[in-house]
């Protein structure tokens, strides 16, 4: 099972979208490149590009 994204501390949540497969190729290598998980690698371009407000 996945680790969920969490948000605001206050509950887990899963995030499931269809992505096409050149996106999805994209994501694989930029976990690869960092040694992390697909979640983690997504959690992190969401934390560093969508605003938090």
């Amino acid at each position: 099972m996945s680790n969920p994204l969490r948000i605001e501390g206050k509950r887990d949540v899963k995030l499931q979208t269809d992505v096409d497969l050149t996106l999805a190729r994209r994501i694989d290598a930029l976990a690869e490149n960092h040694k992390v998980t697909r979640a983690a690698a997504v959690r992190a371009v969401l934390e560093r590009y969508v605003p938090n407000d």
